[in-house]
């Protein structure tokens, strides 16, 4: 009973330390293939949520130099990983035309107000206050 107890406290205290900005604000993107739906900062790490849409079975490819960049500092959070994309590799587009991945870097500060996304899109000015 109190291991029990005491997972259903754990998961409570990281879902509540979870912050995100659904669909964040940005003022400027330099195309239109991959847009960020969500931004989550938990004490672990940042996660950005992409949405990708392309041609149908033509392949789309996430770089291992993508970042993101506090806009006041200059400081850069690099990602240190993936969810449902490969890094460094082709990934062919479904039959939708339609993928959804996420990119993980270290926790970003929580005052960050304003960041870039750099990788092969460009989105600059991107509202990141979190709650």
């Amino acid at each position: 009973m109190k291991a029990t107890l005491f997972c259903i406290l754990l998961v409570l205290s990281g879902i509540l330390s979870a912050q995100t900005i659904d669909n964040p604000p940005f003022k400027a993107r330099s195309g239109s293939i991959s847009n960020i739906t969500r931004i989550e900062r938990t004490p672990e790490s940042t996660r950005v949520y992409i949405h990708a849409i392309f041609r149908p079975h033509w392949w789309i490819k996430e770089k291992g130099t993508s970042y993101l960049e506090d806009a006041t500092t200059g400081k850069k959070y690099k990602f240190k990983g993936a969810e449902g994309i490969e890094i460094n590799k082709e990934v062919y587009m479904p039959d939708s035309g339609e993928k959804d991945y996420v990119l993980i870097s270290n926790p970003c500060l929580k005052k960050l107000k304003r960041s870039t996304f750099s990788a092969r899109l460009i989105m600059k000015g991107i509202h990141t206050i979190f709650p």
